[in-house]
Parts: structure tokens; sequence; C-alpha cells
């Protein structure tokens, strides 16, 4: 009866079932890898700078402490009140170094911090302790030249994939910001007036006052 009941089956019905078949796997791959996406987000920034041999640590050194030397001569035209226009372009790389070397988390405590630019965005990533464990978290948001000073606003905090609490997301922002506008803001006479995020590269435009 079995034959038979095969046997009576239309190839556009064994076409059919074929081809739900190859549905269902595809929804089940698609649900394993968002699933893993979830929980690995994209690593961001390259190896982490306290994780590269001395001789690249040396040399990632020299080239972000190019972009603090332009951000001191901002500093000092505008201590001397010069009033003059100046642009500074920041790579992936001088970021990195600059944050995960210097920046100060105790008012959001994150290791292992890596930043990546791409149009538009600002994803920063590193590890937190949540609840006892470990937890990666990735955090996306803009920068942008708001009344004259360099913000960052988080659009999402996420801890392995997963909604942060929104006190979490504020003390990020607050610190990052912060942190940011210190190593890139040319101190207190220096206005803001554009900000540009490109791939891999960061663009500040404004005027001393």
């Amino acid at each position: 009866m079995r034959a038979a009941s095969r046997a009576g089956q239309t190839g556009d019905e064994i076409m059919m079932k074929r081809f739900g078949c190859l549905a269902l796997l595809a929804v089940l791959g698609l649900g394993a890898w968002v699933g893993y996406r979830t929980l690995f987000p994209p690593r961001v920034g390259g190896v982490a700078f306290q994780q590269l041999p001395p001789q690249a640590q040396k040399q990632r050194r020299a080239e972000a402490q190019k972009l603090v030397e332009d951000v001191e001569k901002v500093a000092r035209a505008a201590k001397k009140e010069e009033k003059k226009a100046f642009t500074l372009t920041a790579t992936e790389e001088q970021l990195n170094t600059l944050l995960q070397d210097r920046l100060k988390t105790e008012k959001f405590p994150i290791r292992d911090l890596r930043v990546g630019l791409s149009p538009g965005t600002l994803t920063v990533q590193g590890t937190v302790n949540y609840q006892g464990f470990d937890v990666p978290a990735t955090l996306e948001g803009a920068l942008s030249a708001q009344n004259g000073e360099l913000v960052f606003g988080i659009d999402s905090l996420q801890l392995s994939g997963l909604p942060a609490p929104s006190a979490w997301k504020e003390k990020a922002q607050k610190a990052i910001g912060e942190g940011l506008r210190k190593a890139l803001g040319g101190g207190n006479n220096a206005r803001i007036d554009s900000v540009v995020v490109e791939s891999g590269k960061l663009t500040i435009s404004g005027r001393t006052r």
C-alpha cells in the first residue's frame, strides 16, 4: 500500500515536499546564525592593544602620539585666543590606542576596549562584569557636534546581544563621551563645528575662540 501511495504522488507533490524541507533548513540555518551573532557579536577594532607584542604597542603609541600633538596644538591656539580654524583626523587604530591605553573607565567599568568606525557610526566593544559573569558589551552610536562640543550619543547598548539596563546606557554614554572630549576636544576654548565618521576614519572640524 505504501509503494502504491508513493507511486500515486505526482511529480509536483514530490517537488513541493522537497522545497518545504529546504525552506525549513534555510529558516533553521538563519536562526542559528542570528543566535550566534547575538551571543558573539562581530569583533571591531582588531586586536586589543594590551594583546599586541611590545614592538607593535610602541609603534601604535607613536602613531597615537601624532594625534595627541595635533590636539595639543589646537588647545594651545585656543589658550592664546588665536581664533583660527582647525581640522583633526583620527584613524581607527589611533582611537583604539588612545582609548585602550588612556581612557579611565571607573564610572563604567569596561575592559578590553575596542572601537570601530563605519559611515555615521561609532561602535565600542569590550567586556563587562554583569551579575558575576564576564559578558561582551557592544555600544553603537553617533558622534556629533552640539553647541560647540563633541557629543557621543548611544543608540544601543547590548550585553551578549541583549538590551542592557537603561542605567548602564547612561553611565556608558557619559564615561565614553567624556573620554572622547578629553582626547579630541581641543580644550574648553575650541569650538567643534562638524564631525564626520567614515570607514576607519574620523574627521573633526572647528575653530578656536
